[in-house]
């Protein structure tokens, strides 16, 4: 039979409303502290949150929803948010919807059943409407990076425009006249922004082509498949933009096949290269996004909405960082 307050209080001493007070994040004397915290690791006691939070109609875990849990990227934002949260006391179940907006709404359920109290979203589409499931239940939900047409929900948005425009600038002032873009999955808010701040860049320099930009998966190969395909159907490319981590990987990875000093004759920049530019022979330029603020700020976002019903947004800045590859 697993411990019980009771078995709790008859080690200790202590009255069964101390033990609860303390098990509730209470304050307790300092040395009942110590009574209770001694007779919890010799009994082996577990606290029954799933009871609690029938009571306490609180289960202080959030719902993370996310594409794909397999990029760097999403890794080391949950990371922070994880460890944001943990700080507000707060813990996590992460699902992934292996970019799959029918799996995604099965997890919105599942999550629901659980009982957390309140969803971060890396949504699959930017489709306004997925989230309903969850507003019709009343549970408090941050977008990231999408759905900025919702007013009942939260937002994390990256700004891109000026770090991306000042990266496709660079270039054609390096005298490149064919840039391709290669991008990946589907049209959420962000994706959307980055082609048309390449359109909107390059239409003014007389420059835009349609047939230069490249849709792959989010993955090295893919990165690296579609700059093969790219240079293959289109030799006179000069310059390349790449907007997801793995892409880049792929990608200069395919340059570095291509030829020697490729360097001299096609510029490239990708996104958040910046931390792991020490592992390449020549240091690449790279647009970077503020992983660790977004997971910060997500957090602390989510919490305010849960415990205060407040819903705000916020905005987090690029930062484009020229290198060796521009």
């Amino acid at each position: 039979m697993p411990a019980t307050i009771k078995d709790l209080a008859r080690e200790t001493g202590l009255s069964v409303a101390t033990i609860s007070a303390y098990i509730n994040g209470e304050k307790v004397r300092e040395v009942n502290r110590e009574k209770i915290e001694n007779a919890i690791a010799k009994l082996g006691y577990i606290r029954n949150d799933y009871a609690r939070s029938l009571k306490m109609r609180s289960s202080k875990t959030i719902g993370v929803v996310v594409p794909d849990m397999h990029t760097k990227i999403t890794m080391h934002i949950l990371a922070e948010v994880q460890n944001e949260l943990r700080n507000f006391g707060y813990g996590t179940i992460i699902c992934d919807s292996r970019m799959d907006e029918s799996l995604e709404q099965e997890t919105f359920r599942f999550m629901l059943s659980k009982m957390v109290d309140g969803f971060i979203v890396l949504p699959v589409s930017g489709d306004p409407a997925a989230v309903d499931i969850l507003r019709e239940k009343g549970k408090p939900v941050l977008v990231v990076n999408s759905m900025k047409e919702r007013k009942d929900v939260s937002h994390i948005m990256i700004r891109n425009m000026c770090a991306y425009g000042e990266a496709l600038l660079d270039m054609i002032k390096k005298g490149r006249r064919h840039i391709a873009l290669i991008y990946a999955g589907a049209l959420v808010t962000t994706a959307k922004e980055r082609i048309d701040i390449y359109r909107d860049v390059l239409k003014d320099a007389g420059l835009y082509n349609e047939k230069y930009i490249f849709r792959t998966e989010y993955t090295i190969k893919g990165g690296y498949e579609a700059l093969n395909k790219a240079l293959e159907m289109y030799p006179e490319i000069d310059a390349f933009l790449v907007s997801n981590f793995e892409m880049s990987l792929g990608a200069l990875t395919a340059l570095n096949q291509y030829r020697e000093n490729w360097q001299k004759d096609i510029s490239f920049v990708g996104i958040d290269l910046e931390e792991d530019a020490g592992i390449f022979k020549i240091r690449p330029s790279s647009v970077n996004r503020p992983i660790k603020n977004i997971g910060r700020e997500t957090a602390r976002l989510i919490v305010d909405a849960v415990e205060n019903g407040r819903l705000r947004d916020k905005y987090l800045e690029c930062e484009y960082v020229r290198g060796d590859t521009l």
